[in-house]
């Protein structure tokens, strides 16, 4: 925080600024780059996020994880440019809404992820959150720029720009600490239900029992076995648990730009 402010009294002081900061006087401009900040913070997160699940939990190798996004890829290829001539021509409230509603749909059937989520399931929440990806970020940023004068086009290009880099690694570096913080939550109450007193625990425990007898595993071992398997499993479902917070909370935050979104069409000079 001190850089930061150090770097904008230099800047006010510097007759050949890096960044005008009049650009942040215009609102139009302001919520705009708000609005792309959040917007680029919630697209870093699943960035990070995803391939995270399905190595971690569903165990893809790096290459089914990276053919996960394929269909993505070209559901941005056929839409960007299609975006790009509509948004010339039309309101960004016309496509910038539709895009995060696709966004959010995306991202909350991805809150719903276990092991049993399908390759299929996913791929689909991809193509749908790259609907949002062409719909969304291209007309904000026209709005955003053609809200200033033609002197700061340039230093607003850049800051957008920046803005969008920084949300994503500080997003990130949050996302991180929060799963962190969300698995030994749920590990400490999964844990705790491990009792003699928690019928369904009890029972997966003589289910188990019973499977390593019948692989031939010693009597004096088959209790301790299937104490390491449950407290195992337990401790995956704690991370899928932490997981599924982490794209709740990627659906919090794109809710979140819908204000300066709705703001950004109010005081834009464009209509």
């Amino acid at each position: 925080m001190l850089l930061g402010a150090f770097f904008i009294a230099w800047e006010k002081r510097m007759e050949s600024p890096l960044v005008d900061l009049a650009i942040f006087g215009h609102k139009g401009f302001l919520m705009g780059a708000f609005a792309l900040f959040l917007f680029g913070g919630a697209f870093y997160a699943i960035m990070y996020l995803l391939p995270q699940f399905v190595q971690t939990i569903l165990h893809y190798d790096p290459v089914k994880a990276g053919v996960l996004f394929t269909p993505s890829t070209l559901v941005l290829a056929i839409l960007v440019p299609i975006v790009g001539k509509l948004s010339d021509r039309w309101p960004p409230h016309y496509l910038t809404p539709p895009g995060l509603a696709f966004a959010l749909v995306a991202v909350y059937r991805m809150s719903g992820v276990d092991w049993h989520t399908s390759f299929e399931s996913l791929a689909v929440s991809m193509a749908l959150l790259s609907v949002g990806m062409a719909a969304f970020p291209p007309p904000t940023l026209s709005r955003a720029i053609v809200s200033l004068p033609a002197h700061l086009i340039g230093y607003g290009s850049g800051a957008i720009n920046f803005a969008l880099q920084l949300r994503g690694a500080f997003g990130t570096a949050a996302l991180v600490t929060l799963m962190d913080q969300r698995t030994l939550f749920h590990s400490d109450h999964l844990t705790a239900g491990l009792t003699a007193g928690n019928s369904t625990a009890m029972h997966a425990m003589a289910q188990l029992q019973s499977a390593f007898a019948q692989v031939g595993t010693a009597p004096v071992y088959q209790q301790a076995a299937a104490a390491r398997v449950l407290s195992q499993m337990d401790q995956t479902w704690a991370q899928i648990f932490a997981y599924q917070d982490g794209f709740l909370v990627i659906v919090a935050g794109l809710i979140l730009v819908v204000v300066p979104s709705c703001l950004l069409s109010r005081w834009s000079g464009r209509h």
